[in-house]
């Protein structure tokens, strides 16, 4: 039974982690389709003429066009459907553990490229040189409010950090470890076979 998860055997925990692994592999693509489709839904409420593709939304009105709200809508709303999946994915985790640490570990995976921009943010700062205008949902909210990007990421990476704690904890003490494995594993490969084979053949 689940409540006594920290008492399994390690084939019990092998199990585990090949579950982890499954979940992981077949939630990777349908978490960053519903990313994208709140982009898509977004623009299509603004009447924009929009397109889905397996990685991103493509709209014949680029974003910096759009007025300030649109901008900080339309753009931010894939950010938010990532943060709603995470959060049901921990509210899961009691009932559905497996299926739960996976959504919860898959659903806000693209912030760790955003949140590692801290770092390039910091390096052109101690160099004396302006801020990048990076390609990415962030970057494009916090200009159409005329705000500094680093507080939003700052504010996702304290988001990651309490994510992986809740996560962690919630895993099995018996190799714990091959659980974290298999959920990055299942994670990273999940996210090449949606952006390189499944999401192509759906939508581009």
């Amino acid at each position: 039974m689940m409540t006594s998860i920290n008492q399994w055997t390690s084939s019990a925990a092998g199990k585990f982690a090949a579950l982890l692994f499954f979940w992981s592999l077949v939630l990777a693509g349908p978490v960053i389709f519903l990313h994208e489709a709140g982009h898509f839904l977004a623009g299509l409420t603004y009447g924009e003429d929009v397109r889905m593709t397996a990685s991103s939304v493509i709209s014949n009105t680029p974003a910096t066009d759009y007025p300030p709200l649109q901008r900080v809508v339309q753009t931010g709303m894939g950010p938010i459907v990532s943060v709603v999946l995470t959060l049901i994915g921990i509210a899961l985790i009691g009932r559905f553990r497996a299926f739960g640490l996976a959504l919860a570990i898959t659903a806000p995976a693209r912030f760790i490229f955003s949140v590692g921009f801290l770092g390039v943010l910091a390096y052109r700062a101690l160099s004396g040189l302006p801020p990048p205008s990076p390609s990415f949902d962030e970057h494009t909210v916090m200009t159409a409010i005329a705000l500094p990007l680093w507080p939003l990421l700052v504010g996702e990476l304290i988001f990651l950090i309490w994510v992986w704690r809740t996560v962690h904890r919630a895993m099995p003490d018996k190799r714990r470890w091959l659980a974290w494995g298999a959920l990055i594993a299942g994670t990273v490969a999940g996210i090449f076979a949606w952006l390189g084979l499944v999401g192509p053949a759906l939508l581009n």
